[in-house]
């Protein structure tokens, strides 16, 4: 992300999106939607003293809600650009972000979305990918018991920057689990939803698995 926000020919439009395309391939028109941070990019340094004073927290969507963030966050650690947004919606507008941001004065809650039009001769439309919810199938017992987590959850509790620094805990008591069972095709190769293999499941159950003996030492 860093290399990509340096490199000379690559325009990053963070916290944007696209709201109309015209025109065909080679001579494209787009409009996007510059949504209001609440925070001024040219003054914010993404010191953090403006989180640390907020007295809101809610779920933090990026660590699978495995922990809170504030009403004004980055969406993570090594978020490029590191500039902070405030939540609208579960901002109280205490102002205490304000008075903590003191003379640098980056917040502003009079900001509004911008609207601009660029020329584009490609475009490459990535999709990305939607997480399938594991509770739709009863018998794994995924939010019915506490301690059986998806591939993603895992991830984020391994991950050192992660919500417990890569200590990889048991969310019903906090502790390591002794063992740990892996279960593969969940919601693949299943006529009830998809009857295809995803062909990805097998390689990272195994990067999985070597989590927690790497972790052991």
């Amino acid at each position: 992300m860093v290399d990509a926000a340096r490199h000379p020919k690559i325009d990053v439009r963070t916290y944007t999106q696209v709201e109309r395309v015209e025109g065909f391939v080679g001579n494209f028109k787009v409009q996007l939607r510059e949504k209001a941070r609440y925070v001024n990019a040219d003054r914010c340094n993404g010191c953090g003293d403006c989180a640390k004073v907020c007295p809101i927290e809610v779920p933090n969507p990026f660590e699978l809600d495995l922990a809170p963030r504030k009403a004004i966050y980055i969406p993570m650690s090594q978020s490029v650009p590191l500039l902070y947004t405030v939540d609208q919606d579960a901002c109280i507008h205490c102002y205490k972000c304000v008075e903590a941001c003191g003379p640098l004065n980056a917040i502003d809650f009079s900001q509004e979305d911008k609207m601009v039009w660029e020329d584009v001769g490609a475009i490459v439309s990535a999709t990305g990918f939607s997480h399938f919810d594991p509770s739709v199938i009863p018998e794994f017992g995924y939010g019915k018991f506490p301690n059986v987590i998806t591939a993603m959850e895992m991830e984020r509790l391994n991950n050192s920057a992660g919500p417990t620094i890569g200590n990889l805990i048991r969310p019903s008591d906090g502790e390591n689990p002794k063992r740990v069972a892996i279960i593969n095709c969940v919601g693949s190769r299943d006529k009830r939803f998809n009857p295809w293999c995803s062909n990805f499941c097998c390689m990272y159950a195994i990067k999985n698995e070597l989590f927690p003996a790497l972790s052991a030492g």
